[in-house]
């Protein structure tokens, strides 16, 4: 899938990376990844988390040849695993003989497309920074919550949402809300917009999105940090730079592969 620096290298020589053709044809799922697929989702309804953690692990390290690894990947995704499904897709990427542009399709996930699209459009934002922004973020999971308390597929904070709900002129609001894929979008969107007006370039909006539009402010002090490539670098939180880096090379792909 390339680096950031790779990436940012191409662009300033004026190179065009090579398409990505269409996936072929899915392969028949075998009968050990649908069995385990459907007992993953029987456990999860049961509330049974830790045994359907089990049977992940055990779907993720049973897969071994490329069609298996992209079907495992792929069932994985349905069952809430991206991190796994991840992993997986990676692994079969190395292997000769693997249906490249399915398996980059799982490696970069894409759910709700169409809202998520004219959300972003409506704000005038690109879909695929978004989207490379939602994986980071979330790996499209709805139901994603962070340690500070961030919630759904943006990962908005409650305080956040309940702002931008009253200027949005949301009928009713609860935060139990930001886990509807639909408001989450919405939400987030609008956040980032505000982020764009602020900030202006995409650089200073990831990582304002990460590490809180006043570390930013702070950040923009410094000498020699015009030009967004060294504002990166002299990014004192590794997370943050990381971050940063990893959503920008994300969104490449993004685009590539889903014709943003």
């Amino acid at each position: 899938s390339g680096s950031y620096y790779a990436g940012a290298s191409a662009r300033r020589l004026g190179l065009t990376p090579p398409p990505i053709r269409e996936p072929g044809p899915p392969a028949p799922v075998p009968a050990f990844v649908s069995g385990a697929r459907d007992r993953i989702a029987l456990l999860d309804s049961a509330g049974l988390d830790l045994e359907a953690g089990w049977e992940r692990a055990a779907l993720g390290a049973a897969a071994g040849g490329p069609d298996t690894l992209v079907a495992a990947a792929g069932a994985l995704l349905q069952v809430d695993a991206p991190a796994l499904a991840a992993r997986l897709a990676r692994s079969a990427l190395l292997l000769s003989g693997v249906d490249t542009a399915r398996a980059l399709r799982l490696l970069y996930p894409l759910d709700d497309a169409d809202i998520l699209s004219r959300e972003a459009r409506r704000r005038n934002i690109d879909p695929a920074f978004a989207a490379a922004l939602i994986r980071q973020e979330s790996g499209f999971d709805p139901e994603a919550v962070s340690g500070a308390g961030a919630r759904g597929v943006m990962q908005v904070m409650p305080s956040v949402g309940a702002a931008l709900a009253r200027r949005l002129h949301f009928p009713m609001w609860d935060p139990v809300l930001l886990f509807q894929p639909d408001v989450n979008l919405e939400i987030g969107m609008a956040q980032l917009q505000n982020l764009f007006g602020r900030f202006g370039d995409p650089v200073r909006v990831l990582a304002a999105y990460n590490a809180g539009g006043a570390k930013v402010l702070a950040w923009e002090q410094r000498a020699g940090v015009g030009d967004p490539g060294l504002f990166i670098e002299r990014i004192p939180f590794p997370e943050t730079r990381d971050y940063v880096r990893t959503i920008l090379r994300n969104r490449e792909m993004y685009g590539r592969l889903y014709g943003w």
